[in-house]
């Protein structure tokens, strides 16, 4: 969806590029929409992950750093994008933002899969969680 997106911002008559007004543009909305489920759905995916891989002496060692490092990422991670978005052409820099969001998104997931094959599966109560104990 990101790098679809992307291709639609970047087109001359559908995307960024265009200044005619028209109620018929619905790009932008899309793109709202696009990010806005995105969020939710990333924040829920990411805490059930970390709630299912970790027991509960490690997350209460872990809970600290993970929130701080996300208050740090919401905080960085704006300027960072407001800076490329700033030192390039509007329809260049809004599309590549979206591409970079699809490759952060693909590296994460190869991260999930190298920390389960690393860490592996842990039986807890009758069921299997990943992690190590």
């Amino acid at each position: 969806a990101f790098f679809v997106l992307a291709g639609v911002l970047a087109h001359p008559a559908l995307g960024i590029a265009n200044e005619v007004a028209s109620p018929d543009r619905y790009t932008g909305w899309v793109a709202f929409l696009v990010i806005e489920t995105f969020g939710s759905i990333a924040y829920s995916a990411f805490w059930s992950f970390v709630a299912d891989s970790m027991t509960p002496d490690l997350a209460k060692k872990g809970f600290a750093f993970i929130t701080t490092a996300g208050q740090v990422g919401s905080v960085v991670g704006p300027l960072v994008a407001g800076g490329i978005v700033r030192a390039l052409p509007l329809p260049v820099g809004v599309p590549l933002m979206f591409g970079l969001a699809m490759t952060v998104l693909v590296m994460a997931s190869i991260l999930v899969s190298v920390y389960h094959s690393w860490y592996g599966v842990l039986v807890r109560g009758g069921k299997e969680s990943a992690v190590d104990a």
